[in-house]
């Protein structure tokens, strides 16, 4: 039997019916003795919990008296508001149960960040990664004017690229204005550095406009392309359509 009222355990699960998921989105349990009233677990990715406790502390003075300890509520929130996992003392189990939805705000924001865009990226990084080794031989030397010229229109063909995805509302004119820099960062360093190192420093932008691109499906298909072309010497760009 659960050390909780039934009226309480209905608010949790009332809570937890409310935002963005429902109860059946958590594993929740109302243990029958310890110090944990109520334990909730996100099934999708267990990590996430929140928990209600009640513990007792004992003073000195209590301890020799043979007196009561001094009870104490908290919730612990994996994620809290600013760290991954946050205690909060509370007044009562009430309190602390109408910490839910705030912990439910911060794991769907927290779920937001981690998704987004992150299994492309990923695939980014390793089609890089790849090229680098099968195409980079000679690491040492700096692009010849012929290379740096190539190189440049393909940077344009980028360029203009990205502004067609702009135009058709893909992305907005602040992330525009983003792969811009980073497309511009490669070129300064292009004219700067050896083949090797440039290698390293685009794989590091295109990463950067990857995670720019992460909310447009045809940007990041585009980048793609376009970075898998720039890895291979192929300047001639990639079309947006």
């Amino acid at each position: 039997m659960s050390q909780l009222k039934r009226s309480m355990m209905q608010l949790v699960r009332g809570y937890l019916d409310s935002g963005a998921f429902t109860h059946m989105d958590f594993e929740v349990s109302f243990p029958e003795k310890g110090s944990t009233l109520v334990e909730i677990a996100f099934i999708e990715q267990p990590a996430y919990r929140f928990r209600i406790s009640e513990e007792v502390n004992y003073s000195l003075a209590a301890i020799t008296s043979g007196g009561k300890g001094e009870s104490t509520i908290a919730t612990t929130e994996s994620p809290g508001n600013a760290k991954t996992q946050e205690r909060r003392a509370v007044s009562t189990v009430a309190d602390g149960i109408e910490r839910i939805p705030a912990w439910m705000k911060n794991l769907y924001e927290d779920l937001k960040v981690r998704d987004v865009g992150v299994r492309e990226v990923d695939a980014l990084q390793k089609k890089l990664e790849e090229q680098l080794q099968a195409h980079i031989q000679d690491s040492r030397s700096h692009l010849s004017p012929e290379e740096f010229s190539k190189l440049s229109a393909g940077l344009d063909a980028l360029t203009k690229g990205f502004e067609e995805l702009e135009a058709e509302h893909q992305i907005t004119k602040a992330e525009l204005q983003a792969l811009k820099n980073e497309v511009e960062a490669i070129r300064t360093a292009a004219a700067d550095v050896p083949k090797g190192v440039l290698a390293r420093l685009a794989k590091s932008r295109f990463l950067r406009m990857g995670k720019t691109l992460a909310t447009s499906e045809q940007g990041k298909k585009f980048l793609l392309d376009a970075a898998e072309k720039f890895m291979l010497g192929d300047s001639s760009g990639s079309s947006s359509s």
